[in-house]
């Protein structure tokens, strides 16, 4: 018998698979997108199915991940970056600072002050109590009555008594000191929004006109103002009425400028009651507009119908008042007509011939000509006519 190793024929082939038995356990078969399983033998398929390693893959931001980092990165550049290089490059004004002075802050114990933008004042601690007035941000009221849970009885300052939520009084009064303030501030537009800093802040609130605050730091035209319960906040000085701390307001031409001041509430919704642009009554811009001109006057209706004195107008053949004696700034009186004895609303006589009033199926503060017939008809209910101060020479001849 021959030694000469013999030639293996497997599947046909001939071949020396000898030492390709040896070392087939040492050869694996990447697995692909060509695998088809069953192809290879049994213990070629046994190999196969071995598991592979590899290094875990890198991972990728997703391009709209990139996107909103881009995003991120300029807006924060446009808001932060920005403005401190546009202020760093802008000259800035002396800062005024408050200079030490005497305490002043009221001591009475029973002092309160609105810590809101405004405050409904009510005739009762009833579900269905009737709306009074209402009170504006910083005011100061005396706490007559804390019984109730959750209303308290108060006067305020033009001597109007009622009931206001507890959750829009504070007990902190600092904010009423003129102490170590630089300036008296007076919001003179319909609105005024107070800023947690000096640009770039987030809302406080919203000062209503009327409403008097008390600044110890300027910057420029920027000024920061004390606030119920120890807050501080930010406003410039557009839109307001800037006084020395214990100043108070003086006008020349009193009848004009309370005319004009009227005119903000013009065509604004009507609410019982109100005293801001987003509810106002005829009353509660008779309050705010002598407050801007320097006259400290009730909010109430009944209150307002005994200030200043009496007008006597000219009555003609029907009984009705001559409407066209009246001069700027006159309020008008007039009842209801089902009830002459009840008073219904106030009218007052602005500039260009004309009545500023509420009428009760409108939903806004009218303007009407004097002599049209929606007038005439109110001359015939006219109970009083009163005016706030006698006027100037030049006020009397238009």
């Amino acid at each position: 018998m021959s030694d000469e190793k013999q030639p293996i024929i497997k599947n046909g082939i001939k071949g020396d698979f000898a030492g390709q038995e040896k070392s087939r356990e040492k050869i694996t078969i990447q697995r692909g997108p060509g695998y088809v399983p069953g192809l290879l033998e049994s213990d070629q398929e046994t190999h196969r199915k071995k598991p592979i390693y590899i290094d875990a893959k890198k991972r990728r931001l997703p391009p709209w991940a990139i996107a909103m980092i881009t995003l991120v990165a300029l807006m924060l550049g446009l808001f932060l970056f920005v403005p401190s290089v546009v202020d760093k490059g802008r000259p800035q004004p002396p800062a005024v600072m408050p200079t030490v002075t005497d305490s002043t802050e009221p001591s009475n114990h029973f002092l309160s002050v609105v810590k809101v933008s405004s405050a409904p004042l009510f005739d009762s601690t009833s579900f269905r109590a009737v709306r009074i007035s209402e009170l504006l941000l910083n005011e100061p009221v005396t706490i007559l009555d804390a019984s109730d849970r959750s209303m308290l009885e108060v006067l305020a300052s033009d001597g109007t008594v009622g009931f206001v939520s507890r959750d829009h009084l504070s007990a902190d009064v600092r904010s009423l000191s003129a102490t170590g303030a630089v300036m008296k501030v007076i919001v003179r537009s319909q609105f005024k929004r107070v800023m947690t800093h000096a640009r770039s802040g987030s809302l406080l609130v919203e000062a209503p006109m009327g409403t008097i605050l008390y600044a110890d730091y300027q910057s420029g035209d920027l000024l920061r103002v004390r606030l119920p319960e120890g807050q501080i906040g930010w406003v410039n000085s557009s839109g307001l009425l800037l006084l020395d701390p214990l100043d108070t307001i003086t006008v020349d031409h009193f009848h004009e400028q309370f005319s004009s001041a009227l005119m903000a509430f013009y065509n604004r919704p009507l609410v019982p009651g109100g005293v801001t642009a987003r509810g106002i009554s005829p009353e509660g811009a008779i309050f705010v507009a002598s407050r801007l001109n320097g006259k400290e006057l009730p909010r109430t209706l009944d209150a307002q119908a005994l200030v200043g004195e009496t007008v006597e107008l000219t009555v003609d053949a029907e009984g009705k008042k001559e409407l066209n004696e009246l001069l700027v700034g006159d309020l008008l009186f007039f009842h209801r007509v089902s009830n002459p004895a009840k008073l219904e609303s106030v009218a007052i006589r602005v500039d260009d011939g004309q009545l500023l009033v509420a009428f009760p199926n409108r939903q806004t503060l009218q303007l009407i000509d004097i002599e049209s017939k929606q007038a005439q008809e109110l001359a015939e209910r006219v109970t009083s006519v009163r005016r706030l101060q006698p006027p100037n020479p030049t006020e009397a001849s238009e």
